[in-house]
Protein backbone atom coordinates (compact mmCIF):
# COMPACT_ATOMS: atom_id res chain seq x y z
CA UNK A 1 0.00 0.00 0.00
CA UNK A 2 1.02 3.31 -0.62
CA UNK A 3 0.70 6.75 1.03
CA UNK A 4 -1.84 9.38 0.58
CA UNK A 5 0.39 12.03 -0.81
CA UNK A 6 1.10 9.63 -3.53
CA UNK A 7 -2.14 8.17 -4.07
CA UNK A 8 -3.10 12.27 -4.72
CA UNK A 9 0.04 12.44 -7.19
CA UNK A 10 -1.14 9.02 -8.75
CA UNK A 11 -4.72 10.82 -9.40
CA UNK A 12 -3.89 14.15 -11.04
CA UNK A 13 -1.29 11.88 -13.62
CA UNK A 14 -3.88 9.60 -14.60
CA UNK A 15 -6.63 12.65 -14.37
CA UNK A 16 -5.41 15.02 -16.45
CA UNK A 17 -2.52 13.58 -18.91
CA UNK A 18 -4.82 13.93 -21.36
CA UNK A 19 -5.62 17.82 -20.86
CA UNK A 20 -1.76 18.49 -20.23
CA UNK A 21 1.48 16.73 -21.65
CA UNK A 22 2.93 15.51 -18.02
CA UNK A 23 6.73 14.47 -17.19
CA UNK A 24 7.00 12.71 -14.20
CA UNK A 25 10.03 12.66 -11.30
CA UNK A 26 9.73 10.55 -9.61
CA UNK A 27 10.88 7.48 -7.12
CA UNK A 28 11.06 4.34 -9.65
CA UNK A 29 8.97 1.97 -7.18
CA UNK A 30 6.25 5.39 -8.00
CA UNK A 31 7.19 5.58 -11.60
CA UNK A 32 6.45 1.68 -11.92
CA UNK A 33 2.58 1.95 -10.66
CA UNK A 34 2.54 4.77 -13.80
CA UNK A 35 0.51 2.94 -16.80
CA UNK A 36 0.21 5.61 -19.63
CA UNK A 37 1.88 7.29 -21.95
CA UNK A 38 3.58 10.11 -19.98
CA UNK A 39 7.53 11.26 -19.73
CA UNK A 40 8.87 9.16 -16.59
CA UNK A 41 12.22 10.83 -14.80
CA UNK A 42 13.72 8.55 -11.93
CA UNK A 43 14.87 10.59 -8.66
CA UNK A 44 16.56 8.86 -6.06
CA UNK A 45 17.54 9.07 -2.40
CA UNK A 46 20.70 8.06 -1.28
CA UNK A 47 20.67 4.94 1.03
CA UNK A 48 20.74 5.76 5.00
CA UNK A 49 24.33 4.52 5.24
CA UNK A 50 25.64 7.12 2.94
CA UNK A 51 23.70 9.60 4.49
CA UNK A 52 25.16 9.01 7.91
CA UNK A 53 28.34 9.41 6.01
CA UNK A 54 30.70 12.84 6.10
CA UNK A 55 29.42 14.23 3.34
CA UNK A 56 26.50 12.44 2.66
CA UNK A 57 24.59 15.36 3.55
CA UNK A 58 26.07 17.39 0.80
CA UNK A 59 26.36 14.72 -1.73
CA UNK A 60 22.86 14.30 -1.51
CA UNK A 61 22.23 18.20 -1.78
CA UNK A 62 24.03 18.16 -4.82
CA UNK A 63 22.20 15.52 -6.51
CA UNK A 64 19.06 17.76 -5.63
CA UNK A 65 20.67 20.80 -6.98
CA UNK A 66 21.76 18.93 -10.39
CA UNK A 67 19.14 16.40 -11.57
CA UNK A 68 16.22 18.17 -11.57
CA UNK A 69 17.99 21.21 -13.21
CA UNK A 70 19.46 19.17 -15.71
CA UNK A 71 15.57 17.82 -16.81
CA UNK A 72 14.53 21.38 -16.53
CA UNK A 73 17.36 22.58 -18.87
CA UNK A 74 17.10 20.14 -21.45
CA UNK A 75 12.83 20.91 -22.22
CA UNK A 76 10.59 23.33 -22.32
CA UNK A 77 8.52 23.23 -19.35
CA UNK A 78 5.96 25.81 -18.67
CA UNK A 79 4.99 24.74 -15.58
CA UNK A 80 6.66 22.64 -11.94
CA UNK A 81 3.99 20.71 -9.22
CA UNK A 82 5.73 19.92 -6.55
CA UNK A 83 4.12 17.03 -4.30
CA UNK A 84 6.20 17.05 -1.84
CA UNK A 85 8.03 19.91 0.77
CA UNK A 86 11.38 18.52 1.13
CA UNK A 87 12.92 21.99 2.25
CA UNK A 88 16.47 21.94 0.47
CA UNK A 89 15.16 20.81 -3.12
CA UNK A 90 12.08 23.60 -3.11
CA UNK A 91 15.54 26.08 -1.72
CA UNK A 92 17.81 25.04 -4.61
CA UNK A 93 15.18 24.82 -7.41
CA UNK A 94 11.87 27.21 -6.88
CA UNK A 95 14.13 30.72 -6.82
CA UNK A 96 15.87 29.70 -10.21
CA UNK A 97 12.37 29.07 -12.01
CA UNK A 98 11.13 32.18 -10.24
CA UNK A 99 14.34 33.96 -12.27
CA UNK A 100 13.18 31.76 -15.24
CA UNK A 101 9.72 33.16 -14.90
CA UNK A 102 8.39 29.44 -15.13
CA UNK A 103 5.42 29.05 -12.60
CA UNK A 104 5.51 26.36 -9.54
CA UNK A 105 3.42 25.41 -7.24
CA UNK A 106 2.90 23.04 -4.66
CA UNK A 107 0.49 21.05 -2.51
CA UNK A 108 0.97 20.94 0.96
CA UNK A 109 -0.83 18.10 2.82
CA UNK A 110 -0.65 18.34 6.04
CA UNK A 111 0.32 21.63 9.17
CA UNK A 112 3.13 22.35 9.86
CA UNK A 113 3.69 22.73 13.98
CA UNK A 114 5.12 25.56 16.07
CA UNK A 115 8.37 24.82 16.48
CA UNK A 116 10.95 27.11 16.12
CA UNK A 117 12.95 27.22 13.30
CA UNK A 118 17.14 28.18 13.42
CA UNK A 119 17.43 29.86 10.06
CA UNK A 120 15.05 31.60 7.25
CA UNK A 121 15.89 29.45 4.63
CA UNK A 122 14.02 26.80 7.13
CA UNK A 123 11.02 28.60 7.83
CA UNK A 124 7.69 27.27 5.85
CA UNK A 125 6.93 31.27 5.35
CA UNK A 126 10.17 31.67 3.47
CA UNK A 127 10.74 28.31 2.37
CA UNK A 128 7.41 28.66 0.81
CA UNK A 129 7.78 32.44 -1.24
CA UNK A 130 9.12 31.96 -4.22
CA UNK A 131 5.98 29.69 -5.19
CA UNK A 132 3.63 30.77 -7.61
CA UNK A 133 0.49 29.33 -5.62
CA UNK A 134 0.56 26.72 -2.77
CA UNK A 135 -2.44 24.20 -3.03
CA UNK A 136 -4.36 23.59 0.67
CA UNK A 137 -5.83 20.00 0.42
CA UNK A 138 -8.70 21.57 3.08
CA UNK A 139 -9.14 25.03 4.56
CA UNK A 140 -7.14 24.06 8.05
CA UNK A 141 -4.09 23.87 5.88
CA UNK A 142 -4.64 27.39 4.73
CA UNK A 143 -5.34 28.97 7.99
CA UNK A 144 -2.72 27.34 8.88
CA UNK A 145 -0.12 28.95 6.61
CA UNK A 146 -1.98 32.41 6.92
CA UNK A 147 -1.28 32.24 10.51
CA UNK A 148 2.99 31.37 9.56
CA UNK A 149 2.66 34.61 7.30
CA UNK A 150 1.68 33.31 4.16
CA UNK A 151 -0.34 36.21 1.89
CA UNK A 152 -3.51 34.35 1.82
CA UNK A 153 -4.18 34.96 -1.91
CA UNK A 154 -1.53 32.90 -2.22
CA UNK A 155 -3.15 29.70 -0.74
CA UNK A 156 -5.58 27.50 -2.93
CA UNK A 157 -7.95 25.60 -1.10
CA UNK A 158 -8.47 22.65 -3.66
CA UNK A 159 -9.87 19.58 -1.31
CA UNK A 160 -9.22 16.08 -2.09
CA UNK A 161 -11.72 13.88 -3.72
CA UNK A 162 -12.21 10.35 -4.29
CA UNK A 163 -13.88 7.95 -7.09
CA UNK A 164 -16.99 6.89 -5.00
CA UNK A 165 -17.22 4.57 -7.53
CA UNK A 166 -14.48 2.70 -7.42
CA UNK A 167 -15.26 1.59 -4.01
CA UNK A 168 -18.45 -0.61 -3.11
CA UNK A 169 -20.31 -0.27 -0.05
CA UNK A 170 -20.15 -3.05 2.56
CA UNK A 171 -23.38 -4.97 2.55
CA UNK A 172 -22.49 -5.84 6.18
CA UNK A 173 -20.20 -4.10 8.57
CA UNK A 174 -16.70 -5.46 8.17
CA UNK A 175 -14.81 -7.57 11.01
CA UNK A 176 -12.17 -5.14 12.40
CA UNK A 177 -11.46 -1.74 13.91
CA UNK A 178 -8.81 -0.71 11.93
CA UNK A 179 -6.11 2.06 11.71
CA UNK A 180 -4.27 2.57 8.58
CA UNK A 181 -1.28 4.63 8.58
CA UNK A 182 2.69 5.37 8.57
CA UNK A 183 3.09 3.95 12.48
CA UNK A 184 5.19 6.58 13.86
CA UNK A 185 5.84 7.94 17.11
CA UNK A 186 4.51 11.43 16.24
CA UNK A 187 1.53 12.80 14.21
CA UNK A 188 0.05 9.41 13.46
CA UNK A 189 -0.06 8.48 17.61
CA UNK A 190 -0.73 4.91 16.54
CA UNK A 191 0.10 4.13 20.29
CA UNK A 192 -3.37 5.48 21.17
CA UNK A 193 -5.20 2.94 18.55
CA UNK A 194 -3.16 0.42 20.96
CA UNK A 195 -4.29 1.20 24.20
CA UNK A 196 -7.94 1.64 22.62
CA UNK A 197 -7.94 -2.19 21.71
CA UNK A 198 -6.52 -2.97 25.23
CA UNK A 199 -9.08 -1.32 27.19
CA UNK A 200 -11.58 -2.79 24.58
CA UNK A 201 -10.49 -6.26 26.06
CA UNK A 202 -9.82 -5.26 29.55
CA UNK A 203 -13.79 -4.33 29.40
CA UNK A 204 -14.53 -7.97 27.93
CA UNK A 205 -16.06 -6.11 24.41
CA UNK A 206 -16.08 -8.66 21.26
CA UNK A 207 -14.24 -6.23 19.27
CA UNK A 208 -11.25 -6.75 16.87
CA UNK A 209 -8.69 -4.32 16.24
CA UNK A 210 -6.72 -4.06 13.54
CA UNK A 211 -3.83 -2.10 12.70
CA UNK A 212 -2.46 -1.68 9.21
CA UNK A 213 1.21 -0.03 8.29
CA UNK A 214 4.44 0.39 8.81
CA UNK A 215 7.19 2.29 10.24
CA UNK A 216 9.74 3.33 12.95
CA UNK A 217 7.74 2.65 15.62
CA UNK A 218 6.91 -0.97 14.90
CA UNK A 219 9.38 -3.22 17.09
CA UNK A 220 8.16 -0.56 20.38
CA UNK A 221 4.31 -1.49 19.66
CA UNK A 222 5.01 -5.37 18.88
CA UNK A 223 6.40 -5.19 22.32
CA UNK A 224 3.56 -3.37 23.80
CA UNK A 225 0.98 -5.58 22.54
CA UNK A 226 3.07 -9.24 23.67
CA UNK A 227 3.82 -8.05 27.02
CA UNK A 228 0.47 -6.48 27.91
CA UNK A 229 -1.02 -9.41 25.89
CA UNK A 230 -3.06 -7.22 23.82
CA UNK A 231 -4.85 -10.27 21.65
CA UNK A 232 -7.56 -8.35 20.53
CA UNK A 233 -5.07 -6.20 17.97
CA UNK A 234 -3.84 -8.06 14.75
CA UNK A 235 -0.42 -6.13 12.98
CA UNK A 236 -0.35 -6.84 9.78
CA UNK A 237 1.75 -4.56 7.86
CA UNK A 238 1.26 -2.55 4.61
CA UNK A 239 -1.72 -4.15 2.71
CA UNK A 240 -1.83 -3.76 -0.97
CA UNK A 241 -5.28 -4.20 -2.05
CA UNK A 242 -7.13 -1.10 -0.07
CA UNK A 243 -10.53 -1.90 -1.04
CA UNK A 244 -9.64 -5.47 0.55
CA UNK A 245 -8.94 -3.31 3.57
CA UNK A 246 -12.47 -1.68 3.79
CA UNK A 247 -14.70 -4.93 3.03
CA UNK A 248 -12.88 -5.99 6.19
CA UNK A 249 -13.62 -3.29 8.50
CA UNK A 250 -16.65 -2.53 10.50
CA UNK A 251 -15.17 1.07 11.77
CA UNK A 252 -12.48 3.34 10.64
CA UNK A 253 -10.27 4.95 13.41
CA UNK A 254 -8.05 7.59 13.30
CA UNK A 255 -6.08 8.50 15.80
CA UNK A 256 -3.56 11.69 14.95
CA UNK A 257 -2.54 14.96 16.42
CA UNK A 258 -2.02 16.36 13.29
CA UNK A 259 -3.17 16.12 9.98
CA UNK A 260 -4.63 17.53 6.32
CA UNK A 261 -7.33 15.78 4.65
CA UNK A 262 -6.55 12.18 4.44
CA UNK A 263 -7.42 9.86 1.50
CA UNK A 264 -7.71 6.96 3.66
CA UNK A 265 -11.16 8.84 5.69
CA UNK A 266 -12.60 9.85 2.20
CA UNK A 267 -12.18 6.11 0.97
CA UNK A 268 -12.97 4.58 3.85
CA UNK A 269 -16.60 6.95 3.76
CA UNK A 270 -16.74 6.24 0.27
CA UNK A 271 -16.90 2.32 1.13
CA UNK A 272 -19.17 2.80 3.54
CA UNK A 273 -17.08 2.35 6.86
CA UNK A 274 -18.34 4.52 9.43
CA UNK A 275 -14.73 6.82 10.70
CA UNK A 276 -14.15 7.91 14.02
CA UNK A 277 -11.37 10.29 14.36
CA UNK A 278 -9.30 13.09 15.86
CA UNK A 279 -11.30 16.17 15.67
CA UNK A 280 -7.97 17.75 13.74
CA UNK A 281 -6.89 19.59 11.11
CA UNK A 282 -9.33 18.98 7.89
CA UNK A 283 -11.01 16.08 9.26
CA UNK A 284 -13.80 18.17 10.37
CA UNK A 285 -14.56 19.27 7.19
CA UNK A 286 -14.91 15.59 6.05
CA UNK A 287 -16.96 14.92 9.05
CA UNK A 288 -19.37 17.70 9.45
CA UNK A 289 -21.31 16.55 11.82
CA UNK A 290 -22.78 12.83 13.53
CA UNK A 291 -24.72 12.35 10.56
CA UNK A 292 -21.53 11.30 8.75
CA UNK A 293 -18.68 9.84 11.38
CA UNK A 294 -18.08 10.43 14.86
CA UNK A 295 -15.04 13.16 15.96
CA UNK A 296 -13.35 12.36 19.53
CA UNK A 297 -12.17 16.18 20.47
CA UNK A 298 -10.10 14.52 23.28
CA UNK A 299 -6.66 11.68 23.05
CA UNK A 300 -7.86 9.43 25.31
CA UNK A 301 -8.66 5.89 24.67
CA UNK A 302 -11.94 6.21 27.07
CA UNK A 303 -13.65 8.61 24.83
CA UNK A 304 -12.11 7.04 21.20
CA UNK A 305 -13.50 3.56 22.27
CA UNK A 306 -17.02 5.04 23.62
CA UNK A 307 -17.92 6.82 19.97
CA UNK A 308 -16.70 3.37 18.34
CA UNK A 309 -18.57 0.92 20.47
CA UNK A 310 -21.70 3.68 20.53
CA UNK A 311 -21.71 3.12 16.70
CA UNK A 312 -21.35 -0.56 16.55
CA UNK A 313 -24.06 -1.13 19.22
CA UNK A 314 -26.85 0.88 17.27
CA UNK A 315 -27.13 -0.81 14.07
CA UNK A 316 -29.53 2.07 12.51
CA UNK A 317 -28.08 4.76 13.44
CA UNK A 318 -24.17 2.41 12.00
CA UNK A 319 -26.51 2.10 8.98
CA UNK A 320 -27.42 5.58 8.57
CA UNK A 321 -24.27 7.01 8.88
CA UNK A 322 -23.10 4.25 6.67
CA UNK A 323 -25.09 5.38 4.15
CA UNK A 324 -24.59 9.39 4.55
CA UNK A 325 -20.94 8.95 4.94
CA UNK A 326 -20.87 7.51 1.16
CA UNK A 327 -23.30 10.46 -0.25
CA UNK A 328 -21.54 12.70 1.47
CA UNK A 329 -18.15 12.54 -0.10
CA UNK A 330 -19.29 11.68 -3.42
CA UNK A 331 -21.48 15.14 -3.21
CA UNK A 332 -18.61 17.64 -1.94
CA UNK A 333 -15.28 15.40 -2.36
CA UNK A 334 -15.63 13.99 -5.82
CA UNK A 335 -12.40 13.23 -7.61
CA UNK A 336 -13.75 15.17 -11.04
CA UNK A 337 -14.17 17.99 -8.64
CA UNK A 338 -10.55 18.12 -7.68
CA UNK A 339 -9.07 17.57 -11.20
CA UNK A 340 -11.52 20.13 -12.51
CA UNK A 341 -10.08 22.67 -9.77
CA UNK A 342 -6.43 21.95 -10.09
CA UNK A 343 -6.70 21.82 -14.04
CA UNK A 344 -8.06 24.98 -13.75
CA UNK A 345 -5.65 26.67 -11.40
CA UNK A 346 -2.90 25.10 -13.84
CA UNK A 347 -4.22 27.03 -16.61
CA UNK A 348 -4.68 30.42 -14.91
CA UNK A 349 -0.88 29.93 -14.14
CA UNK A 350 -0.03 29.27 -17.62
CA UNK A 351 -1.62 32.10 -19.23
CA UNK A 352 1.22 34.24 -16.95
CA UNK A 353 3.73 32.38 -18.95
CA UNK A 354 4.22 33.95 -22.61
CA UNK A 355 4.01 31.64 -25.20
CA UNK A 356 3.59 28.72 -23.11
CA UNK A 357 2.85 24.93 -24.88
CA UNK A 358 0.93 22.84 -21.73
CA UNK A 359 3.97 21.40 -20.69
CA UNK A 360 3.80 20.26 -17.14
CA UNK A 361 6.51 18.71 -14.84
CA UNK A 362 5.32 17.21 -11.91
CA UNK A 363 7.89 16.56 -8.75
CA UNK A 364 6.95 13.86 -6.33
CA UNK A 365 10.41 12.23 -5.27
CA UNK A 366 10.17 12.17 -1.26
CA UNK A 367 6.90 10.89 -1.15
CA UNK A 368 7.26 7.25 -1.10
CA UNK A 369 10.32 8.53 1.33
CA UNK A 370 8.13 9.84 3.72
CA UNK A 371 5.43 7.24 3.77
CA UNK A 372 7.98 4.42 3.99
Amino acid sequence: MIGGAEIHTEQIIHGLHKKFRLSILASRRFLGRINIPVQKYPFLRLPAKILLRRGGYWLESIYFRFRPQYLLNGRDADLVHFQVYERRLINLLARDLTRRAIPHLITIHTEFGDRQYPDRRSRPRDVLAPFSAIVCVCNATKRNLVSLGIPPEKCRVIHNGVDCEGFTPNRSPGRFITWVGRISESDKNPMLFVRIAELARQRGLPLRFRMIGDGPALPLIRKYVVEHTVQNLQLDGWIQDARQIYRDAQILCSTSTTEGLPLVLLESMASGVPVVASNVGGIPELIKDDSVGSLVTTFTEVDFLDAIVSLCQDAERYSAVSRNARNWVKEGFSLNRMLDQLAGLYEELLKTRSGSGNEMISTSEAVSIQTY
